[in-house]
Order: structure tokens, then C-alpha cells, then sequence
């Protein structure tokens, strides 16, 4: 797969009728910014018939063409309606905010567009910090099944977190919503939510020490207290909490994952040192397991030595399975379905 400069005035039929004269078919993809290509590639099966050519709005080449990175997403609405999409010319976009405030608005599926494609939760960027990748990621690392027990506690640092956010965000979100607004960095839950980049702990395989942190406890305290005041002004408006509750939980969104509404790169700040750690911790304990069989104090030391000397830097680079993700496996399985059709 490969990334260019973007290209206007192309329809998908022309992408189509290069087979005639190329080995591989080209599927030409339109994209928001030229970072989402790595993340974006995973959700395209590995195929021999299909080459995919990712074009960016954001590139330098280009930037004249849009403000900014933001505008990337408005202008790939304006491509959808100016040219002729097709299975050989689509659109890959971060759903941002608008899906969740759709299934609000109980306009979600308006979202299944032809040939135009969504994460459904907020980015594209956010969805390599899914749980799961993270586990998968490290286990590969420490060569461990990620269904060892030994990851249990990364999945109760995630519990912990989603379901402390879940009310005051949802209730954020519709009050924005209310205003025909997304949640920014001015509201007060993001400015709490700020105060969590500062927690750190010791490198460890316990999600206690994560729940005992004073920081934590008091980010805790301090979204339970706006909770309440988000309570009154949802009252205040006559809004059916309950009714809110039930269509988020239709759509699969819930305590368990609401994390993956949050910005990415704010899931990122508050999320990647802490997995650093995690992983820190668990390729020491690995490390132990191997070389503390030797009684010879020598061969310990240099069993111990060559391990941390081929130990690698971590990584969210590697291919993930998107099918596995919550709300992206809607779109691999849509964009699955495409290139079935291509090669009917």
C-alpha cells in the first residue's frame, strides 16, 4: 500500500478500467491526514488483486487546499458529494463525535454510507489503545498467550477508568449535543481528565497500586462531583437519563468502552505512559521466570544480561485485527464486503 498527493476530478470507474492494463486493481482512498494511512491500512484485507493508494489532504504538497488537519474531515464530506465514488474510489474517515451524537439524536444510521467509511468511535488514532491490542501488543513482546492471567489487571486499569468517565462524559456529551456542539478541551470533564496525564506509579503488575494513587482518587472524586452538577442541568432540561442510557446500550456502547469516544491523542497523553509501564513490568517478571531456573549465580547475570540487551522498544505500530474492535469491525467487515463485490 502506498501513500500520494491527492487527486481530484477521478471517478472510481477509472480506477476500475486501469485493470485492463494493470496487474492489481487500484483502490483509490481518500484520507483526513497522511498518519491515519498506518492504522487505516489494517482494515483492508491482504490481497494480490487489489493495490490501495491512500491520498491525503494534509500533506505539505497540499496544504494550501485546507486550514488544517481538523478541516480534513469536512472537505472528504465535500469530495463524497462532488465525485463519483465507487468500489475503486472511497472515502476513510474518524467519526470524531458525530456517530455517538447521532445514536443520540437516533439518526445513526445514516452512517452507513456507500463507499465511505467511518471508525464509528472517535479515530482511527484512538483505536490502537483498545484493550485488546494493547494485551496482543505485549504479549508478543514477552512471547506470552494474551489470555494469561498475567494481563488480567491491564483489563481492570481499563474497567476502572471507562466506567469512572461513563456518566459525567455521556452527560457532557448531551448537553453539548443539545447546542449542536462536540465536547472540547474547555469542558470540565476534559479539564479533569487533563489532571490524569499527571498520575504515575512505580513500574507493576498490580492494578492496585493504580487505584491507591492519590492522583487517581482524586480525578475520581473530582468527575463523581461533577457528576452530580451534570445531573441537575440534565434534570433541569427534562431529559430522559434512562431512555439516553438504553439507545447508547443498542449501539454497544457502554461503561465498558466509552474510553473509545475520547479524543485519541487525549486517550493517548493519558493512556501510553502507563502502558509503557505495564509492559516495563511484565518483561522484568518475564525475564525472571527464564533466568532465575539457574542456580549459578554467573549464568543468572548473563542470562539476565542478553535478555535485556534484545529486549524491544515498544511499539502500537504492529498490523491489528480491527475485526476485533468494538465498533470497527462494522467497518472492516463493510469494506470486507466491497472487495468481495469488486471481484464478482
Amino acid at each position: 500500500m502506498v501513500d500520494s498527493d491527492i487527486g481530484f476530478k477521478e471517478k472510481s470507474s477509472y480506477y476500475d478500467k486501469s485493470a485492463n492494463f494493470k496487474t492489481k486493481k487500484t483502490i483509490k482512498v481518500f484520507l483526513e491526514n497522511f498518519h491515519d494511512s498506518r492504522l487505516w491500512t489494517d482494515a483492508f484485507p491482504d490481497s494480490d488483486e487489489f493495490k490501495i493508494d491512500f491520498t491525503t489532504l494534509t500533506v505539505a504538497e497540499n496544504r494550501h487546499m485546507v486550514d488544517s488537519a481538523s478541516d480534513g474531515c469536512q472537505k472528504l464530506q465535500e469530495l463524497s458529494e462532488q465525485y463519483e465514488l465507487g468500489d475503486n474510489l472511497i472515502i476513510c474517515l474518524d467519526s470524531d463525535f458525530s456517530y455517538i451524537r447521532s445514536v443520540l439524536n437516533f439518526t445513526e444510521d445514516s452512517h452507513d454510507r456507500d463507499y465511505i467509511f467511518e471508525t464509528y468511535s472517535h479515530s482511527i488514532e484512538n483505536a490502537k489503545y483498545y484493550e485488546d491490542f494493547i494485551v496482543e501488543s505485549i504479549s508478543r513482546y514477552i512471547i506470552e498467550d494474551p489470555h494469561s492471567e498475567k494481563f488480567n489487571f491491564i483489563y481492570e486499569y481499563y474497567r476502572e477508568i471507562s466506567k469512572t468517565i461513563f456518566y459525567p462524559f455521556v452527560k457532557t456529551l448531551i448537553l453539548r449535543n443539545l447546542e449542536n456542539k462536540a465536547i472540547t478541551a474547555e469542558d470540565n470533564i476534559m479539564k479533569i481528565l487533563n489532571d490524569f496525564k499527571g498520575i504515575s506509579f512505580n513500574k507493576t503488575y498490580s492494578c492496585k497500586d493504580f487505584l491507591n494513587n492519590p492522583k487517581w482518587i482524586s480525578v475520581k472524586e473530582s468527575l463523581s462531583r461533577l457528576n452530580i452538577l451534570l445531573d441537575t442541568e440534565i434534570s433541569s432540561k427534562g431529559i430522559d437519563f434512562n431512555l439516553v442510557l438504553d439507545k447508547l446500550s443498542q449501539n454497544n456502547i457502554n461503561e465498558d468502552n466509552i474510553y473509545l469516544f475520547v479524543r485519541g491523542h487525549d486517550l493517548a497523553a493519558m493512556l501510553h505512559k502507563h502502558i509503557i509501564s505495564f509492559y516495563e513490568s511484565l518483561f522484568n517478571e518475564k525475564c525472571d521466570e527464564i533466568c532465575n531456573g539457574h542456580t549459578d549465580g554467573k549464568l543468572k547475570g548473563e542470562c539476565k544480561a542478553q535478555f535485556f540487551n534484545n529486549k524491544p522498544s515498544f511499539s502500537l505500530t504492529e498490523r491489528k485485527d480491527l475485526s476485533k474492535h468494538p465498533f470497527m469491525s462494522k467497518t472492516v467487515s463493510r469494506i470486507s464486503m466491497m472487495f468481495t463485490n469488486s471481484l464478482t
